[in-house]
């Protein structure tokens, strides 16, 4: 738990999304989501990144030991990229980790920007803007495994 806060702390950046106008998927971008924490200390999820490109991982850390599983094609992660601009989920603040606690971080432009919500509070979910945000990755994960050889 102590390691992820840190990760958190260190990672949170709180930046303006890019003019709209340049809708490009920066060459570092790269989503990381999951979830963990408890007496075990894991942490597992999954990351896309600009190429398209699924992996999963699991560790003490979030994004540690990565193992590709899949490949999307770089019209999702446009799609990726927009809904994140678009719900603006790089200026969001919410920095929230419970005992078991769920995150997305968003690396674009250089900067990387987390966001963290415990699960074991009684609405279980991430901020209002997030939740699409979740699916939609959770969808790109399930479409994307089939097609990595």
């Amino acid at each position: 738990m102590i390691v992820f806060l840190g990760f958190i702390a260190s990672a949170c950046t709180s930046q303006s999304p890019e003019s709209s106008l340049d809708n490009s998927v920066p060459t570092d971008f790269k989503v990381v989501f999951g979830s963990g924490g408890g007496f075990t200390g894991l942490w597992q999820g999954h990351i896309i990144d600009a190429s398209g490109t699924i992996f999963t991982w699991r560790g003490q850390k979030p994004g540690e030991h990565p193992k590709k599983i899949g490949r999307v094609p770089a019209s999702a992660v446009q799609q990726l990229w927009k809904k994140i601009r678009d719900q603006n989920v790089l200026s969001l603040q919410h920095l929230k980790a419970g005992n078991l606690s769920q995150f997305l971080s968003v690396t674009a432009n250089g900067k990387t920007h987390s966001v963290s919500w415990g699960i074991e509070s009684p609405d279980r979910q991430p901020p209002a803007p997030l939740a699409g945000i979740i699916v939609f990755c959770d969808s790109l994960v399930t479409k994307g495994t089939g097609s990595y050889p």
